[in-house]
């Protein structure tokens, strides 16, 4: 009995948290903590990439992120930087925002994922999400004859942004969306990743 009603009660959060997202059900990931669901998508992805990876460049692949992004997103990327991914990471200017000619330049064939943060959790930047998804998705349809046109996916840990932002899915375009409970005065060691149906993650 107990276990059903735990059963219900997750089955409900569930329910809940993809209807604000404006995502599926079954596309909800429940996590300890955001850090894990940092950790889940960026090392998730790069495991499903690699076994993709370009034989042509003979890396592994590249990911791009930016210098003020959260300690939970880079440390995870810096460790596959040790295992012979190629990074790039954009600087940001004085008010905590990238330049999205930056991140144009520095896609090429081998990126697999954009992993950017929405609301910076030191001061407060928000990063033009919807931009950049539209940056991406004009650089998909570019190669899209590619074998690897569905890279790269662009992820983002909206955490701090939860409480005050759009958080919903399609608007942004975004593929893999981090949340914490805590930040939304919900129980402590709670969190969730949305994985958008069809990303290929392990």
């Amino acid at each position: 009995d107990a276990g059903r009603k735990a059963k219900e009660a997750v089955d409900k959060a569930r329910k809940k948290i993809a209807r604000v997202l404006g995502a599926k059900e079954r596309e909800i990931v429940f996590t300890s903590s955001a850090t894990e669901s940092n950790n889940l998508a960026i090392l998730g992805i790069a495991k499903a990439a690699s076994n993709k990876k370009n034989k042509a460049s003979g890396i592994k692949g590249h990911i791009i992120t930016t210098k003020a992004d959260h300690h939970s997103v880079l440390e995870p990327i810096k460790q596959l930087e040790k295992q012979g991914f190629e990074m790039t990471y954009l600087p940001v200017n004085k008010e905590g925002l990238i330049e999205l000619k930056n991140l144009e330049n520095a896609l090429r064939p081998e990126t697999f994922l954009i992993s950017i943060i929405y609301a910076n959790n030191e001061i407060g930047s928000v990063q033009p999400l919807k931009k950049i998804s539209k940056l991406i998705k004009e650089f998909k349809n570019y190669r899209f004859s590619s074998p690897n046109s569905h890279f790269p996916y662009f992820h983002t840990d909206a955490a701090q942004a939860a409480a005050y932002l759009d958080i919903n899915v399609n608007n942004l375009g975004v593929d893999l969306m981090t949340l914490s409970s805590s930040k939304i005065h919900g129980p402590k060691g709670i969190a969730a990743l949305h994985i958008r149906r069809g990303t290929e993650i392990e």
